[in-house]
């Protein structure tokens, strides 16, 4: 079973919004005819676009995978998990307006319960294509839209909107908020700050480079400090 469908998760949109300043760099480095400073931020640039993160159906099997690729030739594979369709006992994928996730529980090889999410921007039908091929059964949950009488510090998602039942391990209500609840980083999820301070670190060193604005990396290095 293979479908040629992939989904782009929302870390790979990131990444590729974070070449932006680089771009930006690369043309002051251009006017001031730094060759140095063009080079490495042209480097720093390749390396973001090369950043893909995917969902796939391959081998009977869901696949994330955060590679490096270029024009369709993966040049390094630094994360891949791969969840047989026999071990999913449940695919729940959240549709919002514009973020979607998708939640797959499964029992590894000790047999243990394990939540997996995948989050990407849009790409709603897509995914429901992919899962459809599957041949998996899989619920679609869509938060209610009901807003009257909200007050100032209330939230208009609720635990229940963003978690799959049972993935807190205690009993959820649907009018529980979210600041109700307090998780642990899950561990699919300890990636995502890791990229982004990497980026925020990767902006820092780029500045430095090509200015030599040390005020400047003073603050970058404060905010990738806070980003993570």
């Amino acid at each position: 079973m293979k479908n040629t469908q992939q989904i782009t998760s929302i870390n790979e949109w990131v990444a590729k919004g974070a070449a932006a300043p680089f771009v930006v760099l690369i043309l002051f480095s251009v006017l001031s005819q730094d060759i140095t400073a063009i080079v490495i931020n042209t480097l720093f640039v390749a390396f973001l676009f090369a950043f893909q993160q995917r969902l796939l159906l391959q081998a009977k099997a869901l696949v994330i995978r955060s590679q490096f690729s270029f024009f369709g030739k993966t040049f390094c594979v630094i994360y891949e998990r791969s969840i047989p369709l026999t071990s999913i006992t449940e695919l729940t994928f959240s549709q919002r307006q514009h973020k979607n996730d998708l939640a797959i529980t499964y029992k590894n090889g000790n047999g243990e319960i394990k939540i997996l999410s995948f989050s990407c921007l849009h790409q709603a039908q897509q995914t429901m294509e992919l899962l459809s091929a599957s041949g998996l059964k899989y619920s679609v949950h869509r938060p209610t839209q009901n807003t009257k009488g909200l007050q100032a510090n209330d939230t208009k998602e609720t635990v229940t909107d963003i978690f799959p039942l049972g993935a807190l391990g205690k009993e959820i209500k649907p009018t529980h908020t979210i600041a109700r609840f307090a998780m642990p980083l899950p561990q699919d999820k300890v990636l995502t700050p890791w990229v982004t301070a990497g980026i925020f670190a990767l902006v820092t060193i780029g500045l430095t480079a090509s200015s030599g604005n040390w005020v400047a990396a003073c603050v970058f290095i404060a905010l990738t400090y806070l980003s993570y």
